[in-house]
């Protein structure tokens, strides 16, 4: 039979165990979630304390470790930014005026934020070695790409939420005239919620919402 604890054991253990609550509600009270404005800020001021390379995808993205002393997230990064005459990826048409570059993140983001559309990840300019890049932050809790949905066939438990998440970024895409949307760049997260990368769009729909 397993031994009963008595009465003067018990209390140590139950204040013991009554700290502990505590201090995790202090932790908690003390992390609360960040803004998107918080985030903006931590991505272009906090210490990039280590690199290292995305192995998906064919432009170069880089996974980096940001630290501002109190907290520690990963960001995203890409500095690629490159035009051609014409350019055709497997399965696409072929696009002329081709252009591919970093800025396309920032914009799509700056209009996304503008139109109350929640999908893009927070993002902002600054240098990395030197070189302009977009700094994207890392989105957190990750549990499948819409490609490893459709393959397992996956469904979501709000429907309702998920259509119009969908529809959102479909009408978005449009808008910005993304021809890079792919099952591998649309991202869900634990409770279901679709975040999305911008890799190509129209220039001329994102002129106004980025720096040349």
């Amino acid at each position: 039979m397993m031994p009963i604890l008595s009465a003067p054991s018990q209390r140590p253990f139950a204040a013991s165990l009554l700290t502990l609550l505590l201090v995790a509600s202090s932790a908690a009270a003390q992390s609360p979630a960040m803004t998107r404005a918080d985030q903006e800020r931590f991505l272009a001021t906090a210490k990039v304390v280590a690199t290292r390379t995305v192995t998906t995808g064919i432009t170069g993205t880089l996974r980096v470790t940001l630290d501002d002393g109190t907290r520690r997230h990963d960001a995203s990064v890409q500095r690629i930014d490159q035009t051609k005459t014409s350019f055709r990826a497997p399965g696409k048409k072929r696009e002329f005026g081709f252009r591919d570059t970093w800025k396309f993140n920032l914009a799509a983001y700056q209009l996304a934020q503008l139109l109350g559309i929640e999908a893009i990840p927070a993002t902002v300019e600054r240098e990395l070695d030197g070189q302009s890049a977009s700094f994207t932050w890392w989105v957190d809790d990750v549990i499948m790409d819409e490609g490893a949905r459709q393959e397992k066939n996956a469904e979501a438990p709000d429907l309702r939420k998920w259509g119009h998440q969908m529809a959102t970024l479909r009408v978005f895409d449009a808008l910005i005239a993304n021809t890079d949307r792919n099952k591998g760049n649309l991202l869900i997260d634990k409770d279901w919620t679709t975040w999305s990368s911008i890799r190509r769009c129209s220039c001329a729909a994102t002129a106004g919402c980025s720096r040349p």
